[in-house]
């Protein structure tokens, strides 16, 4: 049963990632202006709740950058009401690309976590726990419509939150348990930690017989790199999220919290 759930998992994973890159299924609610003032444009009537689909993350993308390139343009005056709403349009194409490349690296995880469960190697657990840890928090953020449709339209809603809230537990679940699916038996390219082990023993040794200025310095630097990277990369961009996707980020910290 773990197996046949961890091999399944990774596609969950794909389909998930594909569909909210290419479509985005989106609950309409007549209580909330921003996401019916679309359909109620010009139609001088009020809608019924219902399911609509969007533009995909990639559209959203370039619609968005064609929407900047517009507004910088050099014809336009400035003005600095236009400059607000160039920084606002700014920081929501940084979130989008930052959804980007979760969702590409994401499919590109689905893919080899899977490779190393159908050959059994021997580093399927760090690969496939990788996985399932980063996927709790797109499949969390999308709960929010379903959510909100629930009183509105509860078959659909309540199918699509049962649906999504079940794949966050079997991924809590399976991030604890995917080192026992086969435990001993999963030895495949195991040439490569046997030559690990080796050269971090060799490292070991050597490091412990004499004591150079030379590979101090290149800790060092490779610190100060490491550094800069992970701020730059990881914690600016939390930073982002925070200020500006303070729902978003609210689920990134209940999810921590239960891991």
């Amino acid at each position: 049963m773990k197996t046949k759930l961890a091999q399944i998992i990774p596609f969950i994973i794909l389909s998930f990632c594909i569909i909210n890159m290419s479509f985005e299924p989106i609950f309409y609610d007549p209580k909330d202006m921003d996401s019916m003032e679309v359909l109620l444009e010009g139609s001088g009537r009020e809608l019924a709740p219902q399911w609509g689909m969007e533009r995909g993350l990639i559209s959203k993308i370039r619609l968005t950058s064609t929407v900047m390139e517009e507004l910088n343009e050099k014809t336009i005056p400035a003005d600095a009401q236009l400059e607000a709403t160039v920084d606002r349009i700014s920081r929501i194409l940084l979130g989008q690309k930052i959804m980007l490349f979760i969702y590409g690296f994401l499919i590109f995880l689905s893919i080899t976590s899977f490779l190393t469960l159908y050959y059994k190697a021997w580093f399927y657990t760090y690969l496939n726990r990788s996985l399932y840890l980063i996927s709790i928090l797109p499949v969390l953020m999308s709960l929010q419509h379903p959510l909100r449709s629930i009183s509105q339209t509860p078959v659909i809603g309540a199918i699509s939150s049962i649906f999504l809230f079940v794949l966050t537990i079997l991924l809590i679940y399976m991030l604890f348990v995917i080192s026992k699916v086969y435990e001993d038996k999963a030895d495949r390219f195991n040439v490569f930690k046997t030559i690990q082990d080796g050269e971090e023993r060799e490292f070991q040794s050597a490091s412990s017989s004499r004591i150079s200025w030379v590979p101090m310095l290149f800790h060092f630097v490779g610190i100060m790199l490491a550094g800069i990277l992970l701020g730059n990369l990881v914690y600016i961009p939390i930073f982002l999220l925070q200020k500006h996707y303070s729902f978003e980020f609210g689920i990134l910290l209940i999810s921590l919290l239960f891991l």
